[in-house]
């Protein structure tokens, strides 16, 4: 199976997954209401993003890895769950400890029940990720794409029995997340040993490998996080859950956006850990041209239909995230440069070189939220965000254009054979 060939149906993929999603958040939108829908939102990030601070960036590591075949899978496998689990139970203890003392700044959290869901949902979200990124480094792409379109299926379902039948409604919807990411767990897991002979087996020496390796970029990592999600933390200590439930509806239908690079994403790293430096180079700026071609026609349709996609879909409850929407467009572009770029750095083994672009952007969030969320609220939020998308994506550009020598029209602006392989791609999967 040819690479383009990998990243079509990886996007056809998210595509399937994207309307699953897209019909999920409608229903709990509409349920939960914009204060509601607040409250779930703060839960699942404050999850999330504690899930990647402690994941040491062993899913990169992994994939790095077993590509280069210098580490056997069980090695991987083993190693990586008892390091994990052992850092997760870690976390959990010190997230319980600082909320005893009532020190988190999310009153939202401080509901008893809700809070339960939270910490149970740190390790699960961590052993999602890894058994997923572990897919991809095995390169079962088709494997790893079946279990993401069966991972939203399965949580639309739970959502609708524990909504209807125990009536619990914000951690109702949390448990459904937990319950479908274990399925996801067990599938991946089966996948794997069905394909592989796995002999456990625990190695300090691999573990130091992978921490040094996965280190490098785990920084980086984080703070691409935060760059997406930090807006979203500074929202309601300065206003409300409602607030902070019309902002999440903006990002998540902005963030559709972003399913072409990360599928690109997706094949590209482990491809790019395997070929010689010219071809590297010559794959990250097809991929990136494509991306940015398709990003822009995607940019357009959405600020076009925004007025009319928001109230139809979500109620007219939710009417004030639409002009959120059109602040947050610019910086959804650019990220999706970074989010390209930034596997072409892991993928030639310079993950830090993340870590520094992320961290610039990461400073220019927190003063641009600081200053502008307290008098504008959510309108500063996405006015913070898109800045800051910014000027990560122009600092990636440079050294992208740095390393590879490359002019900055050969990287944005689109061929003729770039479009020529597409549209053959296309056809080609579509005809099977």
């Amino acid at each position: 199976m040819n690479r383009s060939k990998n990243i079509l149906q990886t996007f056809s993929s998210k595509i399937i997954i994207l309307v699953l999603n897209l019909t999920t958040g409608i229903i709990i939108a509409r349920i939960l209401g914009p204060s509601g829908k607040g409250q779930y939102a703060i839960a699942l990030l404050v999850s999330s993003v504690i899930a990647s601070m402690i994941s040491f960036n062993f899913g990169e590591s992994a994939i790095y890895f077993l590509n280069r075949k210098k580490i056997k899978l069980g090695t991987v496998i083993t190693t990586d769950f008892v390091f994990l689990l052992s850092i997760s139970i870690v976390a959990i203890t010190v997230v319980f400890l600082l909320w005893q003392m009532r020190v988190l700044p999310w009153t939202e959290l401080y509901d008893k029940r809700i809070f339960m869901f939270v910490i149970i949902l740190l390790p699960v979200l961590i052993a999602r990720l890894h058994i997923l990124e572990i897919l991809r480094g095995i390169k079962k792409f088709i494997s790893y794409n079946n279990i993401l379109i069966f991972q939203p299926i399965v949580h639309l379902l739970f959502v609708v029995i524990i909504i209807n039948v125990w009536h619990l409604w914000v951690s109702g919807i949390l448990l459904s997340i937990i319950l479908s990411n274990i399925m996801v767990i067990i599938l991946g897991f089966f996948s794997i040993i069905n394909t592989f002979s796995i002999k456990p087996k625990f190695s300090k020496s691999y573990l130091h490998k992978s921490i040094i390796f996965g280190l490098k970029g785990h920084i980086g990592n984080i703070l691409q996080k935060f760059n997406t999600r930090l807006d979203q933390f500074f929202i309601t200590p300065y206003w409300n859950s409602a607030m902070l439930g019309y902002y999440s509806v903006a990002v998540s239908i902005c963030e559709v956006i972003w399913y072409l690079p990360d599928s690109i994403g997706i094949v590209m790293f482990p491809e790019i850990a395997t070929v010689d430096n010219d071809n590297k180079k010559k794959l990250a700026s097809k991929s990136l041209r494509i991306d940015i071609f398709f990003t822009v026609t995607f940019v357009l349709i959405l600020s076009l239909s925004a007025w009319f996609i928001i109230p139809t879909f979500y109620s007219s409850a939710y009417k004030p995230a639409i002009k959120v929407v059109y602040y947050l467009l610019p910086g959804i572009f650019f990220m999706s440069i970074s989010k390209v770029i930034s596997k072409f750095f892991s993928g030639t083994g310079c993950p830090e070189i993340n870590t520094y672009t992320s961290t610039i952007s990461a400073l220019f969030t927190i003063f641009l939220c600081i200053i502008l969320i307290p008098r504008y609220n959510i309108i500063g939020a996405a006015i913070a965000s898109s800045i800051a998308y910014a000027v990560r994506s122009i600092c990636d550009l440079y050294i992208f254009l740095k390393r590879t020598q490359y002019s900055l029209i050969e990287v944005l602006f689109v061929k003729r054979s770039d479009l020529f392989i597409i549209k053959n791609t296309f056809f080609q999967l579509f005809k099977k």
